[in-house]
């Protein structure tokens, strides 16, 4: 009897440490937005699915309390680490969509500023005079032209 009892007091002082250990990475997570990427979905959902089984089964078939709870603790513990990531995974892609999405008023814009003709300049007779011009930019018309070296 004393063994059993033993064995229940380590089981319930590793599910409190186990709970414990998930404050620093909810923090880390919290707190830090570049630190998503190097946590594993797959792990803590798993941990989440896992650990919630293990409740269930707790509750319902084995009626121990004190496993009950700290299964049920390690439900919380890994589905707020699990939601966490998840939830900054999925704003910073759609930042990042939002981000790189083009805005095509601009984008028309920003060709037509760009974009520059370059023709031969009919009005001399010198092959190495060129004319530029563009819809959008006027520029003097004694600055339009421009002489090439050979």
């Amino acid at each position: 009897m004393n063994l059993l009892f033993t064995i229940k007091t380590l089981y319930a002082i590793n599910g409190i440490v186990a709970l414990i250990l998930y404050v620093p990475q909810i923090l880390n997570v919290w707190k830090n937005r570049d630190s998503t990427a190097s946590v594993s979905l797959v792990t803590f959902g798993g941990w989440t699915i896992g650990s919630f089984i293990t409740t269930c089964y707790a509750c319902l078939l084995v009626k121990d309390q004190l496993f009950m709870a700290v299964s049920l603790g390690n439900v919380i513990g890994s589905g707020t680490v699990f939601c966490l990531v998840a939830s900054r995974r999925l704003m910073s892609r759609q930042t990042v969509a939002k981000r790189s999405k083009p805005d095509h008023d601009i984008q028309r814009q920003a060709t037509k500023r760009t974009a520059l003709r370059v023709s031969p300049n009919s009005s001399d007779n010198d092959p190495r005079t060129y004319a530029i011009s563009s819809p959008v930019l006027s520029l003097p018309s004694e600055n339009r032209t421009e002489q090439w070296a050979s």
